[in-house]
């Protein structure tokens, strides 16, 4: 009997503690549509994840023990580089195998990722969970091996694959599948099931890791810089199957778990009813943690008050603000009343127990400084637990490509393609608004300091000018472009108190008070791995004054 044809699906993560819903989905896919195949010892398919930070030799050796026949990456912006790298090394040391590659990296540009990655056999573009069963079928209809000497005619079986019909020369071109279609969401099996996930899904590799989650696929909203922009439609899942799999995840002991769906209440009955499932299926001492992308415009009275009743750190809302302009929001096509937004925001913070973390961007069409500075402030004062500051990234596909070829934007040609300036903003700007970002994640984000800031904040006419400041402060005393201690930020912060106490502009009106208010927030936040305030001001060089 012949040898399995074996399919490698690799994701390189972020970091150890992420893990990969992709490459999951099309096993799990695979596994239960290809069954008998498998059954037969006519096909195999295994997941491997790896980080982006582990060693490349480390990466292709553990890559090739695998001896697949076909290896396949899941790419986004912040990983095809290093698939690339670990990509090459594997198709140089074994001509034979095929290596592919999907996601949303390279499914808009097929052409031209593979003009440029020689290495890449061939490119899945759209959604996978189909693609991974019809490549196992098109392998084995005609007993096709070497695949290499075939993969035309795979391709042509294949929806959404796109390959070279010849080698590298003057005049490539490339071939085409059927066009790939939207995937029955029922359809696929639980993401992180046992038995059809095999070894990556047991539960010794997913304890103390962010699991994914989706319960619907799409979204109903066209923000320019989205790629969800050019989806059409939105898929729901069936909410018994979400219950029973929900369910499981809090069984296994599962920490967190994040959902994807692009706007999870989209459709708000149906998020109303989860949240209401989570919530009264919740047992004290539960770990498990639930992770939402919400859009605060459609939230209502019945969602909030729902949501109230929900136990400390059960829930996790992210709501992407981006801006407060009015014209930004119509130009970049979002639906946004901020009054209604910072009604839910309020109401959320005061009567909710969840940890609620706000976005902006940087960036768009049509707003400058000033715009920034007021969307600023605006998010600000509505007191989130985490402020992220982003960059407008131009991503392939979008409507916001040829927005920004328009407004003549300048913009990295590599991954993750982001802003250099805008038709609003130079580099200068935004150069500045990197350096407060780093201080506002220096220091709002970290929450034993939201009483040390509140004095300084509030010596300042608004926010931004105080982290405009602060920002030049660090940029004079070489912070930003070194590896800093979380410890040599705040000695920084705690010498720049004292100079505004000393100017009489702060409520805290002395040095010295600056200087023991500040110590006594820092000893009642020690722990473990972390300075002594002895050894804090002795290693900074602090002076009592």
């Amino acid at each position: 009997m012949n040898e399995p044809i074996k399919v490698a699906l690799v994701a390189h993560n972020a970091r150890f503690t992420h893990t990969n819903p992709a490459i999951r989905s099309m096993l799990v896919t695979a596994n239960d549509r290809l069954a008998v195949e498998i059954n037969e010892g006519r096909l195999v398919f295994v997941a491997s994840e790896v980080t982006i930070n582990d060693p490349l030799d480390a990466r292709a050796a553990r890559l090739d023990a695998l001896k697949a026949d076909i290896y396949l990456f899941s790419a986004y912006i912040w990983n095809v580089a290093e698939i690339r790298e670990v990509a090459e090394i594997l198709k140089k040391a074994n001509p034979a195998r095929l290596v592919g590659c999907g996601g949303p990296e390279v499914s808009y540009t097929p052409e031209e990722e593979l003009c440029k990655t020689p290495w890449f056999d061939f490119i899945l573009c759209g959604e996978g969970e189909l693609q991974i069963v019809e490549l196992g079928q098109a392998l084995l209809a005609h007993n096709i091996w070497p695949a290499l000497e075939h993969l035309p005619a795979i391709t042509q079986t294949v929806r959404g694959m796109v390959c070279r019909t010849t080698n590298f020369s003057n005049d490539l071109g490339f071939l085409y599948g059927p066009q790939n279609g939207c995937v029955n969401l029922d359809a696929i099996p639980f993401l992180w099931d046992r038995s059809l996930g095999g070894e990556i899904n047991q539960d010794k590799n997913l304890s103390n890791r962010m699991l994914y989650y989706e319960s619907s696929r799409g979204c109903p909203f066209h923000c320019i810089y989205c790629l969800s922009s050019v989806e059409t439609g939105l898929r729901l899942r069936d909410l018994s199957t979400v219950f029973s799999e929900l369910k499981e995840l809090v069984e296994r002991d599962a920490m967190l778990v994040k959902f994807v769906d692009r706007s999870f209440n989209a459709s708000p009955q149906r998020a109303k009813a989860i949240w209401a499932y989570l919530i009264e299926s919740y047992k004290p001492g539960q770990r498990t943690r639930f992770h939402f992308e919400i859009e605060a415009d459609l939230m209502d009275p019945e969602s909030l008050a729902l949501l109230s009743q929900a136990p400390p750190h059960l829930f996790q809302f992210e709501i992407g603000v981006q801006t407060t302009n009015p014209a930004v929001l119509r130009t970049i096509k979002r639906q946004q009343d901020n009054d209604h937004v910072a009604e839910v925001v309020n109401a959320i913070r005061t009567r909710c127990n969840i940890h609620l973390h706000l976005d902006l961007i940087a960036g768009l069409p049509g707003e400058d400084m000033d715009s920034l500075r007021r969307s600023f402030n605006d998010v600000y004062k509505l007191k989130p637990d985490v402020i992220q500051l982003g960059f407008l990234k131009i991503l392939k596909g979008t409507p916001m490509e040829t927005v920004a070829r328009e407004r003549g934007f300048a913009w990295r040609n590599s991954p993750p393609y982001e802003v250099i300036a805008s038709d609003a903003m130079d580099y200068n700007d935004i150069l500045s608004l990197k350096c407060i970002e780093t201080v506002l994640d220096r220091f709002y984000n970290q929450p034993w300091l939201a009483e040390v800031l509140e004095p300084i904040v509030a010596s300042y006419a608004e926010p931004f000018s105080f982290y405009e400041e602060m920002a030049q402060h660090a940029v004079l005393h070489n912070l930003l472009y070194r590896r800093v201690a979380a410890e040599e930020w705040y000695a920084e912060l705690l010498r720049f108190g004292q100079k505004r106490a000393a100017s009489g502009r702060c409520e805290i009106d002395s040095p010295r008070a600056w200087f023991l208010f500040f110590q006594t927030k820092y000893q009642a936040q020690q722990r473990r791995g972390r300075l002594s305030w002895d050894g804090f001001v002795t290693r900074y060089r602090i002076q009592e004054p």
